[in-house]
């Protein structure tokens, strides 16, 4: 059976997020997402981050009810 990671490393966490490891630390900051100390690492669990990321697409389609490219000009540039 094989072990299942719960883990992130901030850096980690940035990449699945797709944002900077400063932005995690806002978040963090914000309250938003909730580290833990894990062998004297700061780690936040996988199914945070991923629960984050799917909030914030369901706020962000129900926001704006649109797709995340509606900034797009019919140009195809911002």
């Amino acid at each position: 059976m094989e072990h299942k990671r719960e883990w992130l490393s901030l850096e980690e966490a940035a990449d699945l997020l797709k944002v900077g490891v400063p932005t995690i630390q806002s978040l963090i900051d914000r309250g938003l997402l909730h580290p833990r100390q894990l062998e004297g690492q700061t780690v936040l669990s996988i199914d945070m981050v991923l629960g984050f990321l799917r909030e914030d697409q369901r706020k962000l389609l129900e926001t704006e009810g649109r797709p995340p490219n509606h900034g797009l000009s019919a140009g195809g540039k911002e």
